[in-house]
């Protein structure tokens, strides 16, 4: 009896030292130059991508973290901070573009011991902070720590994916950073000068014992960052160094300086009860009851510290950040200028944040008031299959201001604007309609995508009211003799510390002959820019579609404006079309041809000299960048396969308003590639990509009411490879796996869009949409549980022990 007795109590001690638990944190905070540890009260040497609490700021204490609104974690009693570097991928002329995150982040608590422990596992005291790693090492050290850091190469072909550096092949599954922080604390300080020396790593592994230097046990931090470097797959022979392209925030092309961050914030008494009670080895963090977990969804995020573009493709690191390789220790070195900081920053949960709020200039934000209408709210549409505001309007851009005018031409006393540019008008407001919160609206408008357009779960809309006189400027056309076109209006909204003037040109009803002046030719373009170099005259909308994706407000209607704006949001590409309108790309379509001259001949409208000329009409002045190389890949719009998937056709969708596809996945680059990635981690057995960049697919096989189209109905380039067409309006360029051929079956449900997890929200896709039906609601409550079912497989994985 007492061998047994032994014996049983020896398995719950073993039970209980296997326990563990994950914090998951769905998406970055914020990505931006701060560390509150190394770089109190100021600009951080380089970017790092920071999840956690939202008061995190260039300087906090403790109890400033407590206070926190929100987490961008799942557990509402931790508002501590975790961050590490951001990662970029680097091209060959030595520009970068930021690789997306999956997720912001997947921390393990282990509470590991020893025999020889004096203490039992003990939460961290209140405002511990920690470091590991050094971001100026570029080769192995061999240490306690360099053990505790490694990349994890997921479904790479090799015998062992975990290496301490950049791996010099591709990652399918993802590019896994790993971090496990010191557990041995010296009992007595938080912190210290260089903030190691408090705290120290057991011998011989996590489960080793404490040195006496350091005897209290606290419990140990985990970090699991995973980084999306396989939709780069097709264009790493385009990288500086196409065995390895992707480099670290701090120049890190090794990925031996890979290091994190801990700022404590959490509440001490949960942390201790859940490191006593919670002894599950399942990793489930939904078994410890201590918890209170926020609902799935949830989101947190902040407005930024630092006034600097981080995110895109850059002609640089930010700061000062040579990219080395090794094996020497890179040197420390100051940049020339610091950016702006912000005076005020505010954390929100919804998808954008607070109308008037401080942000940068690439970032979208809600346009407060134009002519005589005020913004109200986000409020509901389609409440009980009811519009809010019953008549649609058609406008040329889809802006907000396009949509105003629209409203104030009908006389209407509300105006909405929804799904990327929608436009919806009345006298009155539906009683159904309520304000959601402007964070329910975060969809970015088709032709200016930093105003925020309405949302799309549920259907939302940006809410103006007449609130003055009549705009006078609205629907006046201007005599010009060089077109007629309707007035410029102007209207203010708030990006970064200053006031961006907004302009919308919205082309006259009626149609006129353009006669341009001066003549088109070189002599006509800028041809003296530092930056760019003018390249022809090409043929623009074609397909329906745009030969550059993006759209940038050129409010100075001059060539060297647009540039300026281009080269701030990191395109190789860009363009002037009729008059001064202004876009860009990575890439110019492949469709686009060129053009003469002489159909590049109008004069642009804001030189007041009359000597140079933007564009025409469907015809672009194209420049190329200097310092960003264009994408050259592939040589074929549609790819006849890739990987497992097959090219089948463009086929027809919203038939009878349902999709062909019920199901939505995030697009995370918007290429063919990142899309099928998608589908292939979803399950899906069909595959498809429309209006520039939705991700579309079904487990089963398409709808039975859609039919193949033409060609060029599916021939609207991707936004993020223009060289590539992803579908087009209602059309969707479809994919099957290799092995299972198309098959048509009637599709039972109407589902309008599944966007679990998604950041980045679909194009619109013209007014094509309905209420959901009974049937609909059932199968979106049915397709919500897929990340649920999706997170229980995950959880059933034998995770590995942590011995580094």
């Amino acid at each position: 009896m007492l061998s047994r007795s032994l014996a049983l109590v020896a398995l719950l001690a073993a039970s209980s030292a296997d326990a563990f638990w994950r914090l998951p944190c769905a998406q970055p905070l914020i990505v931006e130059r701060a560390d509150p540890i190394v770089n109190p009260g100021g600009v951080s040497g380089h970017v790092h991508t920071v999840s956690g609490a939202s008061n995190f700021a260039l300087s906090n204490t403790f109890e400033n973290m407590r206070a926190s609104e929100c987490t961008s974690c799942l557990v509402k009693q931790d508002m501590s901070a975790y961050w590490t570097p951001q990662m970029y991928f680097q091209w060959a002329n030595g520009s970068f573009s930021s690789v997306d995150q999956v997720g912001g982040g997947l921390i393990y608590y282990l509470p590991r011991n020893h025999s020889s422990d004096t203490t039992k596992v003990q939460a961290f005291p209140d405002g511990l902070r920690m470091l590991i790693g050094n971001p100026f090492l570029r080769s192995y050290s061999g240490s306690a720590m360099a053990q505790a850091i490694g990349w994890n190469c997921l479904g790479a072909p090799v015998t062992e994916t975990r290496q301490p550096y950049l791996p010099p092949y591709n990652c399918p599954n993802g590019l896994r950073g790993e971090l496990r922080f010191p557990s041995c604390w010296d009992g007595k300080n938080v912190d210290s000068s260089d903030h190691f020396s408090h705290m120290a790593y057991p011998t011989g592994g996590e489960s080793g014992p404490c040195p006496t230097t350091h005897p209290v046990r606290l419990v140990t931090l985990f970090y699991e960052m995973m980084w999306s470097v396989d939709p780069w797959k097709g264009v790493r022979s385009q990288g500086l160094n196409a065995t390895q392209p992707f480099v670290l925030a701090m120049g890190d092309a090794s990925g031996y300086g890979y290091h994190g961050d801990f700022l404590d914030g959490w509440d001490k008494t949960v942390l201790q009860e859940a490191i006593d009670t919670c002894t599950s080895d399942s990793g489930v963090i939904e078994y410890c009851k201590v918890f209170d977990l926020y609902d799935e969804g949830h989101t947190c995020a902040k407005t930024p510290d630092v006034n600097e573009i981080v995110l895109g493709t850059l002609p640089s690191l930010p700061g000062c950040n040579p990219v080395t390789l090794g094996p020497a220790t890179a040197t420390p070195c100051s940049a020339s200028t610091t950016p702006a900081v912000f005076t005020n920053t505010t954390a929100y949960t919804g998808g954008a944040p607070p109308p008037g709020s401080q942000i940068l200039a690439n970032q979208p934000s809600v346009v407060q008031s134009f002519g005589a209408y005020s913004y109200q709210d986000c409020y509901s549409d389609l409440v009980g299959g009811v519009r809010a505001l019953p008549n649609g309007l058609t406008t040329v851009n889809k802006t907000i201001e396009a949509c105003i005018n629209a409203c104030d031409a009908k006389g209407y006393t509300y105006c909405g604007v929804e799904y990327h540019g929608e436009c919806w008008g009345s006298n009155t407001l539906g009683s159904q309609s309520t304000a959601l919160g402007y964070g329910s609206c975060d969809l970015s408008c088709i032709d200016n995508p930093l105003q925020y357009c309405g949302g799309s779960n549920p259907a939302a809309m940006e809410l103006y009211k007449r609130t003055g006189a009549a705009a006078s400027t609205t629907s006046k056309a201007v005599a010009s003799t060089t077109t007629s076109k309707a007035t410029t209006t102007t209207s203010k909204s708030t990006a970064a510390t200053s006031t961006t003037t907004i302009t919308t040109t919205t082309k006259a009803a009626t149609t006129t002959t353009v006669s341009a002046s001066p003549s088109a030719s070189v002599s006509t373009k800028l041809t003296t820019s530092p930056d760019w170099t003018y390249s022809k005259c090409a043929l623009d909308n074609i397909n329906g579609a745009r030969s550059l994706p993006y759209t940038l407000t050129n409010s100075a209607k001059t060539i060297s404006g647009c540039l300026a704006l281009c080269k701030t949001a990191g395109y190789a590409v860009c363009a002037l079309s009729y008059m001064g309108e202004c876009y860009g790309g990575a890439a110019l379509s492949s469709a686009s041809t060129t053009l003469p001259a002489s159909s590049c001949a109008m004069a642009c409208s804001g030189d007041s000299t009359g000597k140079t000329t933007c564009g025409g009409s469907n015809a672009l002045d194209v420049y190329i960048s200097k310092t960003i190389a264009p994408l050259t890949q592939p040589t074929t719009p549609n790819l006849a396969t890739y990987r497992s998937w097959k090219y089948q056709n463009c086929y027809s969708d919203l038939v009878n308003n349902v999709r062909s596809l019920p199901l939505q996945l995030t697009n995370s680059n918007k290429t063919i590639e990142a899309c099928l990635n998608a589908c292939t981690t979803a399950g899906a057995k069909v595959c498809a990509l429309s209006y520039g960049s939705e991700c579309w697919y079904s487990t089963t096989t398409i709808s039975s009411a859609s039919t193949v189209l033409a060609a060029s109905r599916c021939g609207m380039p991707c936004r993020g490879n223009p060289l590539e067409w992803c579908g087009g309006s209602a059309a969707l360029s479809v994919y099957t796996l290799a092995s299972n051929p198309l098959a048509l079956v009637a599709s039972t449900t109407s589902v309008r869009a599944l966007i679990a997890s998604t950041t980045t929200k679909p194009a619109a896709l013209n007014n094509a949409r309905t209420a959901p039906t009974t049937t609909t609601k059932a199968a979106l409550r049915a397709a919500r549980t897929i990340p649920a079912k999706i997170k229980a497989k995950r959880n059933q994985v034998n995770l590995r022990k942590r011995e580094f």
